[in-house]
Parts: C-alpha cells; sequence; structure tokens
C-alpha cells in the first residue's frame, strides 16, 4: 500500500469513527463479507465503497464522505476544495491515489536502474 493510499485509509478510519469505533468495525466487517472489500483495499475500490456508503446511510452518507475526504486532504496538507457533487469529489480522491501509486512506480523503476 503506497503511503498515500495509506493516509486514505486513515481518513476512512477517522471519518466511520465519528459514527463510533463498534459501529466502524461493523461497516468494515459488512464490506468485507458483502463485497469483498478488505479495509486496505478501499482506497482501490472507492467508487464501490461509496456506493456500499449510500446503500447503508442513504442521504446521510455525504455528510461521512464529506468528512472522510476533509480529513484525507488535511492529511495532504491541501485545503480540500468545495463540491457541491461529491462523485466529483470520490472521483478526485480516485484520480489522486492513481497519479500517488504511478509516481511511486517510476520512482521504483528508477532505483532498480
Amino acid at each position: 500500500m503506497t503511503e498515500c493510499s495509506e493516509l486514505f485509509v486513515d481518513a476512512v478510519d477517522e471519518g466511520l469513527g465519528i459514527l463510533g469505533n463498534a459501529t466502524m468495525k461493523i461497516i468494515y466487517e459488512l464490506l468485507e463479507s458483502d463485497y469483498g472489500i478488505v479495509r486496505e483495499d478501499v482506497s482501490k475500490r472507492l467508487v464501490e465503497f461509496s456506493e456500499v456508503l449510500k446503500s447503508i446511510f442513504g442521504p446521510s452518507s455525504d455528510l461521512i464522505l464529506q468528512c472522510i475526504i476533509s480529513r484525507f486532504y488535511a492529511k495532504l496538507r491541501l485545503d480540500p476544495p468545495v463540491w457541491e457533487d461529491l462523485d466529483e469529489a470520490v472521483e478526485t480522491v480516485q484520480r489522486i491515489l492513481k497519479i500517488q501509486t504511478e509516481v511511486n512506480r517510476e520512482s521504483d523503476l528508477i532505483l532498480l536502474r
């Protein structure tokens, strides 16, 4: 897992943590048992994760996603943009994670030379 992915998973923990630790653990168990999404893979399956939250919490999932995204940006020391569409925010975070993964791969290739 890349450092950026780890930061995102930490942000997810913090965002889900607003619901309480017991609820967070239940959500992670549900993600794994019903959707095959383990905690460490949330950053790779972000759209699915977002959809699962929407199916569980309905419109309230927006608040949870906003919290997660805000915490992720804070961990990156960035000011989060204001989005009217959270799907756009999720896509932006997904692009950030993808770019970071590509940068890490390029760095690894350079080190191998």
